[in-house]
């Protein structure tokens, strides 16, 4: 990236559509599994044993797995968060002719 004899290089739709594909179709098939293995309820949980007082969620039967399928999400999103910051923090010194990293940073943030 410090390197000033690069030639210019232009992206192309694909150049960035494949990497949304991707991070789609990972999303998309873990909550897919998640759906087809243990699918969230309503249930209604009383608040401190009082019968009257209570408040609705959507609960897996299962929390081990519940809790595997919320890690798994999140590291999909967080893997993808961070690899786009690291990017962005490499391109920081173009000049903003060429980049646009300060805007991808704060809209990231």
């Amino acid at each position: 990236f410090t390197n000033t004899n690069l030639q210019r290089l232009k992206l192309k739709e694909q150049d960035v559509v494949l990497p949304a594909a991707i991070l789609f179709t990972l999303n998309s098939v873990v909550l897919l599994c998640w759906n087809i293995i243990d699918p969230l309820r309503w249930e209604r949980v009383p608040m401190d044993d009082m019968s009257w007082n209570t408040y609705g969620t959507c609960r897996s039967a299962n929390k081990d797995v519940g809790d595997g399928f919320w890690a798994a999400i999140a590291m999909i999103n967080v893997g993808a968060l961070i690899l786009s910051c690291l990017q962005a923090y490499k391109a920081r010194n173009h000049s903003d002719e060429f980049s646009e990293a300060r805007g991808i940073g704060i809209a990231m943030f």
